[in-house]
């Protein structure tokens, strides 16, 4: 399934996606909890969305922003890691959405 990905571009559409769309997803919430994908999957489309372009690479950097800040925290304040990732995605959204709307409001 994952070679299909890149090499058929309509196995991205309907089904496939969502077929492995669901088996991520599952798997995911096993591993780190179901706050953590709830939060990574949530929080950046929320940052973003009021953005006019470039949603998905200013929803990638939040994202991987709030995952290295979150896991920092949590090494540096000897934290578990689950709860700061989700405070990290909260408090990075905010900031991301808050920034965004600053330069909606100037264009």
């Amino acid at each position: 399934a994952g070679i299909s990905w890149f090499l058929i571009p309509r196995a991205r559409n309907g089904f496939a996606f969502y077929a492995i769309f669901a088996l991520v997803i599952t798997a995911s919430v096993q591993l780190v909890g179901v706050y953590v994908v709830f939060a990574s999957l949530v929080f950046p489309a929320l940052a973003v969305s009021q953005l006019p372009n470039h949603q998905t690479l200013t929803g990638l950097f939040c994202g991987l922003t709030s995952v290295f800040i979150g896991l920092m925290g949590s090494l540096a304040l000897d934290l578990p890691a689950g709860p700061m990732l989700v405070a990290s995605y909260a408090v990075m959204s905010i900031l991301f959405r808050f920034f965004i709307s600053l330069k909606v409001k100037h264009n």
